[in-house]
């Protein structure tokens, strides 16, 4: 039995077009905002200029703002 290498979350990102709502879990508060998981291994940023305050291991519902392929780095807000 041959073993699957692990996928790579990168390869969904697909899944999440600029501007699509997706609803995320807070993983780490930092002092430029909350790191969230979109999925298992594909991590975003949801900026705030006041410092991270989301509840960690919660939901929030996040939209896609932006993301840089090369630099594996994917940009959210809260949707309006």
């Amino acid at each position: 039995k041959q073993a699957h290498p692990e996928e790579d979350p990168w390869e969904k990102i697909c899944e999440f077009p600029i501007g699509s709502i997706h609803v995320a879990r807070p993983l780490m508060n930092t002092e430029f905002g909350t790191f969230v998981e979109l999925i298992p291994g594909l991590e975003a940023l949801l900026y705030d200029q006041n410092g991270g305050s989301l509840e960690i291991g919660g939901a929030v519902k996040v939209s896609i703002k932006s993301y840089d392929l090369s630099r594996r780095r994917i940009e959210v807000e809260i949707p309006s």
